[in-house]
């Protein structure tokens, strides 16, 4: 694979790996025929595809490969490199990674994590409908959407915003609107250790409960909160990729949407024994793409580690 330099001032930087004296002039001359484009062929890994730039522009699913559209995100996880989660640099036309042309100015940089789950999930979350239950004593029952307007009012008043805090039993955990899809399916629920469905949060917690009833916020049920539609449980043959399991979604189910530090989304590296992520320059120390393995754990799992390793 070929390898750029960029020049600043008298200052060479390395970057991807290997030097190259006439990288950037090579990179300036593909730059400019790529900017008349309206598509170009990129392969992430053994996937190769067409990029539009028209979708790309517009922050949709915009790489065709295999008869399906993919958004740069979905495609790197399409090529086998999801654990990078920097589709910037896994995502290459001529041997160059995007970044590179994105850097000198030929290709612009639109965000699409926001946009991706707007257009898969839109639907789904906006009705109450039947749902069905693994309790013994609501199997295939009807959620009940009568509440008064005004108390419905009222706890939409309190429940602002896409996070509140919820508790079962003895555990805490923080609960993301825009991830709740039913009891089974959505890992909505951040504990410390883990992104968790309700129902796991709830066997976690109180094996035998029901977790409309059992899962709390602010002396709310869950199942008060569905019915004022703070929560807006999905269909049962919702076709989104949080019901239907997509194994490119569940990745991104298992770990943070935005960095551990900053509280930004982007390009983030993900932990495999916690729910954390960190783009590169917030990770203590800075991530360079040759440190970050196919297990990789961030700074704050190995200092858990050192210190079980220490007191052993």
């Amino acid at each position: 694979m070929a390898a750029w330099t960029r020049v600043t001032g008298k200052k060479r930087t390395r970057q991807f790996g290997v030097t190259m004296g006439s990288g950037i002039l090579v990179c300036q001359r593909v730059g400019k025929s790529l900017k008349k484009k309206l598509k170009f062929p990129v392969t992430c890994g053994s996937k190769e595809g067409i990029l539009h730039k028209d979708r790309y522009k517009r922050g949709e699913p915009c790489i065709l490969s295999d008869g399906q559209w993919f958004t740069p995100n979905d495609f790197e996880k399409f090529g086998g490199k999801e654990k990078n989660k920097k589709w910037k640099i896994s995502i290459m036309y001529s041997q160059v990674p995007l970044l590179t042309f994105i850097q000198e100015g030929f290709l612009s940089s639109p965000s699409f994590k926001i946009k991706r789950l707007q257009d898969q999930e839109p639907e789904c979350g906006k009705k109450l409908i039947r749902t069905r239950s693994n309790t013994k004593h609501e199997k295939n029952s009807v959620v009940s959407t009568v509440m008064p307007e005004e108390d419905s009012l009222v706890i939409k008043r309190v429940f602002r915003g896409d996070t509140f805090e919820v508790s079962c039993f003895r555990g805490q955990g923080v609960l993301h609107v825009s991830r709740f899809a039913t009891e089974t399916c959505g890992k909505c629920i951040r504990t410390q250790d883990a992104w968790l469905t309700p129902k796991d949060f709830l066997n976690q917690n109180k094996a035998e409960g029901h977790w409309r009833l059992d899962i709390t916020s602010r002396s709310y049920s869950l199942g008060k909160l569905i019915m004022s539609r703070v929560l807006e449980p999905h269909m049962v043959n919702c076709k989104c990729p949080i019901c239907t399991e997509d194994p490119l979604h569940l990745l991104d189910q298992k770990n943070d949407d935005v960095c551990f530090k900053c509280k930004h989304d982007g390009d983030l590296v993900c932990c495999e024994k916690c729910p954390r992520s960190f783009h590169h320059h917030c990770h203590k120390p800075v991530l360079e793409d040759d440190m970050i393995g196919d297990h990789w754990t961030c700074c704050y799992c190995k200092a858990v580690t050192a210190k079980r390793n220490r007191s052993s």
